[in-house]
């Protein structure tokens, strides 16, 4: 059983995947091992036609009835949309940079694509670099397709963080050995066929199920025109996969047949074969559009938007935290100050019928109180709200910087935060405004974020010096 890459994501989300007949979503826990919630929704006929959202307000009712009877919380959701509405090619390039590639494939796509390049969205990942060039996946949708599908769920108050296909999905599950397979998804209504070879899709086809001659006719037929890969092994998978169509499927083929599959906690196994593309997304990077790692079809001015609402969400996290941690240290300042205000009332009661002695130890314990009361005030007076550190970051920030993280040490004053500079000089320029700000001390840029010369992330550290602990006199020993 193929285990996919369990790296930890940047951030957690809710797999969505829409056909034409359904609406399916998941979520792994923690550790991607087990399912924390799962659902899914049959579609009424003419809702979808010919995988394209004809009727969105009766769609959206759907998904927000699908979120709120299955109990997920969670907004950010990474969507797969149909796969007969994209196109999928694998493409030979010079040896280019990122940059290049991206113009490249802007002239070539048109001549594999039925629509004008202007009429879709498209993304690409980076199969293999050598010295005689660079080979390509490449992934589009028309717009409009896509369109209709974010506009669908950010009207049901969600935000996508990927968009992607089943065959991608699929080819996630896969062995990637660099043998050359067949994966076959079955479902009741249609099946998805894809010829992939290391970690590359070759081709796709979508098909309508009415039985296995269907599927065999097809796999034939890709066979025949692929056969300079040698396909050694076909895969199969989905919610119509029976020991029968397996059986089949190696006789009329010829090639060892094997069951996709993954182990997941909490779902039967006739469950993970039905889930098998939401469970697959699960274990994507969330990458935003503009890495070369991986491929999502999420336009990157949206990707942008989404971004800064989710650090929007980040600051006010922070603030929240800051301002409970600000007012539970006022409350627990004020109850020591009434306790000890009380202690004081009662201890000048007590005077009248003490002695000299008495006086002089109340006088004291009021004293105390008093000087209490005095490190309170300086205690309140010295706090450093970190909006004044995060307000003072995002104003003199230069044009072309983005910062996406803070980390903030009240015990030292000492602040490192991170992000993404558009270029080398940027970066410089954030550098030297930092150091002309007389409320910073000790900047620190490492020396590896200069290597690259664009889109390079930093981690930039300094001291904040209005948060910075006076230091204490040393004792003189006489």
């Amino acid at each position: 059983m193929y285990l996919p890459n369990l790296k930890k994501r940047t951030r957690p989300f809710v797999s969505l995947v829409f056909s034409q007949t359904k609406i399916q979503a998941l979520k792994l826990d923690g550790t991607r091992k087990k399912v924390d919630k799962f659902a899914q929704v049959e579609i009424p006929p003419g809702v979808i036609i010919n995988y394209k959202i004809k009727e969105p307000v009766a769609l959206k009712k759907l998904l927000q009835d699908l979120f709120i009877k299955s109990g997920i919380k969670e907004k950010f959701v990474g969507v797969v949309i149909p796969e007969f509405s994209t196109y999928t090619k694998s493409l030979s390039l010079p040896n280019l940079s990122d940059t290049e590639i991206r113009e490249a494939l802007h002239w070539r796509m048109q001549d594999y694509l039925p629509t004008p390049i202007d009429e879709v969205v498209f993304d690409w990942r980076l199969v293999s670099r050598n010295a005689d060039g660079v080979e390509v996946l490449v992934v589009a949708v028309q717009k409009e397709v896509l369109f209709s599908y974010i506009n669908l769920v950010e009207g049901a108050g969600l935000l996508p963080l990927v968009v992607e296909t089943p065959a991608l999905s699929i080819e996630r599950l896969i062995p990637q050995d660099g043998i050359g397979r067949i994966s076959i998804y079955v479902t009741t209504k249609e099946s998805l066929l894809v010829i992939s070879q290391a970690n590359k899709i070759i081709a796709s086809s979508v098909i309508v199920t009415r039985g296995g001659n269907e599927v065999v006719t097809t796999a034939l037929r890709m066979l025949a025109h692929y056969k300079e890969l040698k396909i050694q092994e076909i895969m199969v998978g989905g919610v119509g996969l029976t020991q029968d169509l397996v059986q089949f499927l190696n006789y009329n083929l010829g090639r060892p047949v094997k069951v996709i599959g993954v182990k997941i906690a909490g779902l039967a196994p006739g469950q993970v074969q039905d889930f098998l593309i939401p469970i697959s997304v699960q274990y994507k990077d969330p990458a935003e559009p503009d890495s070369e790692l991986t491929i999502n079809l999420l336009p990157p001015d949206w990707a942008k938007k989404y971004r800064n609402k989710l650090e929007d969400i980040q600051i006010w996290t922070i603030s929240l935290f800051a301002s409970v941690a600000i007012w539970a240290g006022f409350l627990s300042i004020l109850i020591a100050f009434m306790f000890f205000s009380q202690q004081a009332d009662a201890l000048r009661g007590e005077v009248s019928q003490a002695n000299v002695q008495m006086q002089n130890g109340t006088i004291a314990e009021v004293r105390e109180v008093n000087a209490l009361a005095s490190t309170t005030e300086e205690i309140d007076k010295s706090i450093v709200y970190p909006q004044q550190i995060i307000n003072s970051l995002s104003s003199t920030a230069p044009v072309g910087i983005t910062i996406s993280s803070y980390k903030l040490n009240f015990e030292d004053g000492s602040v490192v935060f991170g992000g993404f500079a558009a270029d080398r000089s940027r970066l410089i320029e954030l550098k030297e405004v930092l150091e002309k700000n007389k409320d910073y001390s000790g900047i620190d840029v490492p020396l590896a974020a200069f290597i690259k010369n664009e889109n390079i992330p930093f981690d930039i550290s300094f001291i904040y010096l209005p948060a910075k602990p006076a230091a204490k006199p040393k004792v003189k020993l006489k």
